[in-house]
């Protein structure tokens, strides 16, 4: 009996032992994903950085981008491996509700000062800013993403697909002129300028995090945390298809700007500047299935649209568009 009672605790034991192994390799497989991008300090987790005010006076940066080229995203990315907040020339309502506490503070207190203004129509502040951080998207998304913000006032709603077809082929001349000269007033900033490619933040976050923090003065040291819960409060899920909204002529015109974009850029000391070649679109003749569906509106002629209720939509020109 007492050999058998040992064999029997001995089975015991075993069983809580592989109890204990199998429980602890669960952990291991349902812990979160971005865990391994946690940095650590003495073993202690500094992710997710508090966020604060800068005690000292930072040098005045500003962030500027055109309106849909992922402004509020990048700020989410700074805020994160910095622990500093972002300002912004704007007071946004949204924004301030979803924790970025820095809007309307354009001094030293705040990391980046976001604007959509040209550098040449400060509005007041020209000469402020002592450094500059130019965001660059493709011409063709950023156009559709700031149009559908412009139509709808909301960084995530879905635009109506009428008030969508009636107001972009009224707009869309316009709105690629006001994107190349906001581009090309800030490539003639007179101080320290550093470009930032929205594409480099998707494909190669890490590298672009880090140039962008050793530009702006700030440690590395806690770049990963600027990684994790990367996508930020200002995503819209539903997105309206580039394919079938630029006509031919329009294309052209748009493509020969990026190619004014990159001669503008070729000579400076910049990263990746090879890819504002991959922004170019070639016209293919189709349109899809959402423009085919949603957009019969721009195929009547322009008398019935004079008398449509969706033609009733205001051009979108600089004077809304504040820039």
């Amino acid at each position: 009996m007492g050999r058998r009672g040992t064999y029997h605790n001995r089975f015991i034991w075993l069983i809580i032992c592989l109890l204990l192994l199998l429980t602890g390799i669960l952990k291991l497989n349902h812990r979160p994903k971005d865990e391994k991008l946690f940095v650590h300090v003495n073993n202690q987790r500094v992710c997710p950085l508090k966020l604060r005010f800068s005690n000292l006076s930072l040098t005045v940066t500003a962030l500027a981008s055109f309106p849909g080229s992922g402004n509020s995203w990048l700020r989410h990315r700074l805020q994160q491996a910095t622990g500093i907040y972002t300002g912004s020339v704007d007071d946004e309502k949204f924004m301030i509700d979803n924790g970025y506490l820095g809007e309307g503070i354009t001094g030293g207190s705040v990391l980046v000062v976001k604007t959509h203004h040209r550098y040449d129509d400060q509005r007041g502040i020209d000469g402020h800013y002592k450094k500059a951080i130019l965001l660059l998207r493709n011409p063709y998304d950023a156009i559709l993403s700031w149009f559908q913000l412009a139509l709808t006032d909301n960084h995530t709603a879905t635009v109506s697909p009428q008030k969508f077809c009636s107001a972009w082929p009224k707009n869309i001349s316009n709105l690629i002129r006001i994107w190349i000269r906001f581009v090309e007033s800030w490539l003639k900033f007179p101080g320290p300028l550093h470009l930032v490619f929205y594409d480099g933040l998707k494909t190669n976050p890490v590298e672009t995090l880090r140039d962008l923090l050793l530009f702006l003065d700030q440690p590395t040291s806690t770049l990963k945390c600027g990684l994790i819960n990367d996508e930020g409060v200002a995503h819209r899920k539903l997105q309206v298809p580039v394919d079938g909204l630029y006509s031919k002529n329009i294309i052209s015109k748009l493509n020969s700007h990026i190619y004014d974009v990159y001669l503008a850029i070729k000579d400076l000391n910049v990263k990746n500047k090879a890819l504002v070649f991959s922004w170019v679109k070639y016209y293919k003749g189709y349109v899809t299935p959402w423009y085919q569906s949603h957009c019969e509106v721009l195929n009547i002629t322009s008398n019935e649209r004079r008398n449509s209720a969706e033609d009733k939509i205001t051009y979108i020109n600089d004077v809304v568009f504040k820039y």
